[in-house]
Parts: C-alpha cells; structure tokens; sequence
C-alpha cells in the first residue's frame, strides 16, 4: 500500500514537533511494508541541508515578498505556492499521479486547498484522503499571529478556519494526537483514531564532551522547544519576567530554536541582559547532544501555556524518567501520567518558579517506578503510540469512504430481536443479516462494538463462522483487532460451521470504549460461479453468531458468570446453546449455511 503526506516542512531531518511525528509516522508504517513518500512546501532557508527533490516544493524569494506585502504565513498560504505557479502545478499533479498513493494525508491542513484542486482535476480518483491533525489549527492561529495587523489576524484566522473546517469534513478518516482533539472533530462524523505523540529511544550519551565539562560547575533545567511562538510565549510567562530568583551556580539550559524568539518576547526582553545570565543556549542540536543534555540535567522545564494538541517535549521527559516542572497545558493528552514520581504541575507562575528552584536545589536521588509505571513509560515509544495506525488505514482502504454509525451498548434493545442480531455491530463491508447470519462483501469485513465503562479485561471473545470455497481452493480467514492478528483457520468446500475464540485487552479499546474486530478473506466467490445457487453476489466469510464474555483468570480472579456474556449477538436464538458450543448445535448450523439466492 502506497501513503503519501502533504505538510509545509520536509521529514529528512525532523527538529521540531511536527517534523518528528511525521518521520516517525512514516517509520512505522515502512516496517508494516507500506511505501510512503512526503511533499513538502516549505522555506528553503530553514532546512538547507534538504537535497533538491521532485517532492521538495522550497518557497521562492518572490512568494516571500509576496507573502510580507499580505502578512501572510508560509504555513497558511502554502498552497498558493502550488496554485500560483503553473511551473509548481504541474510538477506537484505528476509526481502524485506517477507515485499512485493509495492514502494522500494532510499533515495539519494547510496544503488542503491545493489537494482539494487537484481532486476536483481528477474526478474519479481512487484515493483516500486523511487528516493528519497535530492540533486544532483555527484555535491556535490567533496565538501565532500577535505581530500582525488587526486586518492581518482575522484574513488568516479565517482562512485557517475555512480550511480546516472544509478538509475535516471532506476527509474519509482523521487522525488526531489526543482526546480532547478527538471531541473537537467527533461532531463531523468521520473515523477518528487517536494516536499520541510518542518518543524515539535517545541515543546513549558520548562518554567526554563540551557539555559534560560546560555543565560540571552548574545544577541545570533542561527546557526544549522549536521556533514557535507559544513556547517562548510559555516560557516568558512562567519563568519571567526576571530570572534574578535563580542562584548564581543554576541555569535552565535553552535547546532549540526558541532561543532566537526569547529577546523579542515582551516583558521578557526588557530583561533579556540579566536574564541571559541565568541560562545556557545550547541551540539546535543533534540527537547526540541532546542525549547528553537530558543526561546531565537534572530536571525538565515544560512552560507551556498556549497551543493545542500535545507535546512531545513532555512524552521525552516522561519516557526519560526525568523530573519535571510542568503546566496543565504541557501534560494534556499525558493524564495517564499526574501522580508519577517527580512530576509537579502548576499554572500559576509564583508556584512554578518555586517548584523550579527546588528541582535545582535537590539533586535528588533517581527516581522510582512501580512495575504498571514503567509499563505506562515504555508504551510512550512511537512504535506503541502509533501501532494502530497502519490497521486503521488498512480499514480505511477496505471500503468506500465509510460512514460511522453511532454503535449500539451492547444488549441493548433497539428492537424486538436485537439481542439475537448483530446488525447494530456492522460497521463496514457486509451484507444485511440474513437468518443464517450475515456475509461479508469486502476481503476486510469491520464489527464496532461499544463496550461498558470499566469492563473488566481481558475479555474473551467466541465466534461461529463459515465461509464460501471451492474445490481444491480453500478460504483462509484471519481475524484482527488493533493490537494485531488473533486468529486464523481454513475454511475448507463443504466444510461446517467452525467455532473461533480469541481474548481482546485493553489495547484493542480505544480512547471512546469500542472494540473494533477486522474479518480478512483471502478472495470472495460468488455461489453460482460455484454452481450452488443463482445467488451471484461475492461473499466472503458468514459470521454466524458471537458471545463476548469475561476471560478466565482476569486479574481478580473471578471466572465469568455461567451462562450470561458481556456482549451476546447470535442470530438463531440460541444463546446459550452457542455459549456452551453445543456440538449438535454447530452440526445443524453446518447444514443451514446455504446463501439464500
């Protein structure tokens, strides 16, 4: 499967945030087999170590003037840098027509307008189209625009509105870093996955260098952030406007771009001489450096007090068992995490500072995590944060632009029969039930099953299916949920009804309480090519019936209740029958899993 991603910032060699996510993004989907490849539109002077590329789109001198005579933005009127140059034009529609994408992602939206262009050129397509969101741009906008005019301000704050708002709802499926980004676009009515920001492994710290003697005399902060105003906003606004508080031998140490915006942050600037006293601008540095500086700080500063979306800055500390000063800004999305050891939070500025103070005046001993803690900890690698992705995308793929029906609680009655249905379940690529049961139309058919608040895990789940092969060519069915693959059997010609039973975790619920179960065949046959019946339609596997009930050996301990599932959806009123896998009872549903013509 080919992924392609629009953004305004190439992924060769990621620094900020955005940069970060999506090479990671493109990590794991390569190692899952898939092709990615990245556009980009982007200013040249920023990153000029990029080599030239059909996918590297640099904004030209001409379209920077252009862009201060408007006070426009790079990010906000990207696309112009496409639309208004026929050159550009062609170029970006031919390497996306020779790259084929199966997947086209708007990494945040801003090159929407030139996507949505080129879709309406190319009626027909077969592309899905995701929004990649790292955060709610038309409430961030205003806080990134305080140098502009009042006339300024409000052309690109309804510009970024507008196209945020159009690609929200004419994307097939977002995917957003948190939950609170989550309920801001759930009312759109589009597949939602939340993926969290994640964190890399720091590569081990080189033995003797600069820092290591620079640092030796001093007991240090670390603070983190790119050339984006908020964050120097943040620091202003919690560590100013004076850093006289700080004692001769402590030093927050200044990585990254930020550096460049902190003598022109107001309040803070007037301050910036005494100021630069009490800090170490390290810059922008490589992974090697910035392994070391995590290693000899002895706490991380996280000031964050605008923005949307989360912070990636936080997910290293944590995931560096690092203490840490922190706003409530600065941990949303990383709730799991309050109450961890040396984490303290505060938003107003006093108690920040002094909580600052006695990080640095503590060198304390390292830090202690139980056993779950350090579980939660590891889990904030990309290659867990963002697992789900390529199975959601493979879903995506596996039918036409599908809707999101609001999933039903299970057992409960929208119908006189609807605890013996499991209709209010099919979520994409099946037929109607039928009194058999119900058949896939896709080679990827998708149960959405709402599950109860505090539902003990794991939970295990029980299936009767039965599938349509022929002679000599039997059907292999394969049953995923978002952690990965659970099951598979062969189901051969003639064969009976074969039960399945798998566990479902935590893992496989996402952030709203559904469980989503994957059916794969490997092909669909039509009954009368196999001479069975007139029925011409392609089926792929009958799903007869399902019980889910609590797992043996949960971690109370408690078995499940005799005779009553958690979730059960048979269709031939046989409940307890199927729950017990009465051996007469799966002979007879061999017999009755003829389509109907």
């Amino acid at each position: 499967m080919r992924y392609l991603s629009l953004a305004t910032y190439p992924i060769s060699v990621p620094r900020h945030g955005g940069q970060i996510r999506v090479n990671a993004l493109h990590r794991v989907l390569r190692e899952r087999g898939w092709i990615t490849e990245h556009i980009a539109v982007y200013e040249a002077a920023a990153q000029p170590e990029e080599p030239d590329s059909e996918f590297l789109f640099p904004v030209s001198a001409g379209f920077q003037r252009e862009l201060t005579r408007r006070e426009g933005r790079v990010d906000v009127d990207a696309s112009d840098v496409l639309l208004q140059d026929p050159e550009a034009w062609q170029r970006f529609c031919r390497v996306v027509d020779e790259f084929h994408p199966n997947i086209i992602a708007c990494e945040q939206a801003w090159l929407w307008p030139a996507l949505r262009e080129y879709l309406r050129q190319r009626p027909g397509i077969d592309v899905r189209i995701l929004y990649s969101s790292h955060n709610v741009e038309g409430h961030l906008i205003e806080s990134v625009t305080a140098g502009h005019s009042a006339e300024g301000r409000a052309r690109l704050a309804s510009r970024a509105r507008e196209i945020e708002d159009d690609l929200a709802s004419r994307a097939d499926a977002i995917i957003v870093v948190s939950k609170h980004d989550h309920d801001h676009f759930a009312p759109v009515g589009k597949p939602i996955l939340v993926a969290p920001n994640g964190v890399w492994p720091l590569v081990p710290p080189p033995a003797e260098d600069h820092w290591r003697r620079t640092l030796s005399l001093f007991s240090t902060m670390v603070f983190v952030g790119s050339g984006h105003p908020p964050n120097a906003v943040g620091f202003a606004e919690m560590l100013g406007p004076r850093m006289s508080y700080l004692a001769p031998d402590e030093r927050i140490i200044v990585v990254g771009s930020v550096a460049g915006l902190l003598d022109r942050t107001p309040g803070y600037a007037d301050w910036y001489g005494l100021n630069a006293a009490r800090l170490i601008v390290a810059g922008v540095q490589d992974e090697a450096g910035l392994s070391t500086l995590f290693d000899l700080a002895g706490g991380v500063v996280l000031p964050i007090t605008l923005g949307g979306g989360t912070n990636l800055k936080t997910a290293e500390a944590l995931y560096n068992r690092k203490r840490i000063v922190a706003t409530t800004t600065a941990m949303r999305g990383y709730e799991d995490f309050i109450g961890f050891p040396g984490l303290t939070i505060h938003d107003e500025p006093d108690a920040f500072k002094q909580a600052v103070r006695a990080c640095l005046s503590e060198r304390a001993a390292p830090l202690t995590y139980t056993l779950e803690q350090m579980e939660l900890l590891d889990g904030l690698l990309w290659s867990s944060t963002l697992r789900r992705v390529g199975p959601f995308l493979s879903l995506l793929l596996a039918g036409r632009r599908p809707a999101v029906p609001r999933a039903s609680k299970p057992g409960s009655e929208t119908g006189p029969d609807s605890r013996h249905s499991l209709t209010p379940h099919l979520f994409s690529g099946w037929y109607g039930a039928e009194p058999n049961g119900v058949w896939s139309k896709e080679t990827v058919a998708i149960l959405r099953i709402e599950t109860e608040p505090g539902q003990p895990m794991p939970m295990r789940v029980r299936c009767l299916v039965t599938g349509m092969a022929s002679k000599g060519r039997p059907q292999a069915i394969d049953v995923f949920c978002p952690s990965g693959h659970k099951a598979n059997l062969t189901y051969r010609y003639k064969a009976r009804a074969i039960p399945v039973a798998f566990e479902v975790t935590e893992d496989d619920i996402d952030p709203s309480g559904v469980l989503e179960i994957y059916f794969q065949v490997n092909r669909l046959v039509s009954p009368r090519d196999l001479g069975r019946s007139a029925d011409d339609r392609k089926l792929g596997l009958c799903l007869v019936s399902m019980t889910i009930d609590r797992a043996v050996g949960t971690s109370d301990g408690t078995p499940p209740p005799r005779g009553k599932g958690v979730i059960r959806m048979p269709h031939l009123n046989a409940a307890r029958r199927i729950q017990h896998g009465s051996a007469a009872f799966v002979r007879a549903i061999g017999k009755r899993m003829r389509p109907k013509g």
